[in-house]
Parts: C-alpha cells; structure tokens; sequence
C-alpha cells in the first residue's frame, strides 16, 4: 500500500504528508504508515532506498510516532540548520 499524491503544490506537501501520516497512524501501526509515504513508493518506482555508505542521508526525526511531530530534519547528511546558514551566508554574499 502507498499513500502519495500528484496534485499538492511543492510548498504544501510537507504538511500534507505529515497529515496523512497521522490520519494512516489511526487505523495502522504507525511504522507501517511510514513505510506507506516512503519505502513502498519508492520501491514502487524503482527508487533505491536505504541507509548504505556514500549516500547523503534525507531524513525526519520524530520527537513521537503517534504524533508524528518533527523534532529535526537531514538533507544531504545535514541539519537542516547548516543549510539555512549556507543560504544565509550566500544570499549576504549576493546582495553585498
């Protein structure tokens, strides 16, 4: 089973996803959930998945799984902070 979605605008779908995650979490383990809105479709569309050496790690951490409440996110093998500090620094570097 694949929970997805091909008419949310790109600056919606974070929020969109976690609302389906905890609406699937009702009615399913909440494991199970996540594997819906993740491994499943990209399995599904030949998408390798894992944590394996070389690749950079996107990743959510959940402060709980029942809530699915964000404590922290990973893009690229790093906190989200590093990339808005690096946006920061180019955006000052742009308009300097």
């Amino acid at each position: 089973v694949m929970l997805v979605t091909d008419d949310i605008s790109p600056l919606e779908l974070e929020n969109y996803m976690l609302k389906t995650l905890q609406k699937a979490s009702k009615y399913v383990d909440p494991i199970e959930a996540l594997q819906m809105v993740t491994i499943n479709p990209a399995t599904y569309f030949g998408l390798e998945t894992g944590i394996k050496p070389g690749n950079q790690a996107d990743f959510l951490i959940f402060e709980s799984l029942e809530e699915f409440s964000l404590k922290d996110v990973w893009i690229k093998g790093k906190p989200l902070e590093f990339w808005e500090k690096t946006l920061l620094s180019h955006k000052k570097e742009a308009t300097n």
